[in-house]
């Protein structure tokens, strides 16, 4: 097996995702910066070529089902990545002020408007902090 995650939306409005445990080296605030390889990832020509939300959020532990689905949790800083149209691996790279109690999420998000499946496959993740209190 290659390695890499798929991830993404079906024909359903679930999101699928990847999310980091809590920040809690971080201490109380610090500014992280999180690079990754992804591509869009198409079955038919019909499949739509998602965005990536990138975000720190507040999840604790009581809101993780047993089967690790997150069912409640708050949005702090986020930020949107536009994938490339070509079926190619790209790095992209942001930055976002987190807090220990945070997590990293990042998920694929179907376009507006838009039905259908929309999937990336990411690799390569890298968390690494700019700076912290």
């Amino acid at each position: 097996h290659p390695g890499y995650v798929r991830i993404g939306t079906g024909d359903a409005e679930a999101l699928g995702g990847i999310v980091t445990p809590m920040l809690s080296s971080i201490g109380s605030e610090g500014t992280i910066r999180i690079t990754f390889k992804a591509q869009i990832y198409r079955t038919t020509a019909t499949d739509n070529a998602p965005q990536v939300k990138v975000m720190a959020i507040t999840a604790d532990d009581s809101s993780i089902s047993s089967g690790g689905t997150i069912t409640s949790y708050t949005i702090g800083s986020a930020t949107d990545v536009t994938l490339s149209q070509e079926q190619k691996w790209t790095e992209y790279s942001c930055d976002l002020n987190v807090t220990g109690n945070e997590r990293i999420a990042i998920y694929a998000q179907r376009p507006e408007k838009t039905t259908g499946p929309s999937r990336i496959l990411v690799d390569d993740i890298k968390i690494e902090v700019v700076n912290y209190l």
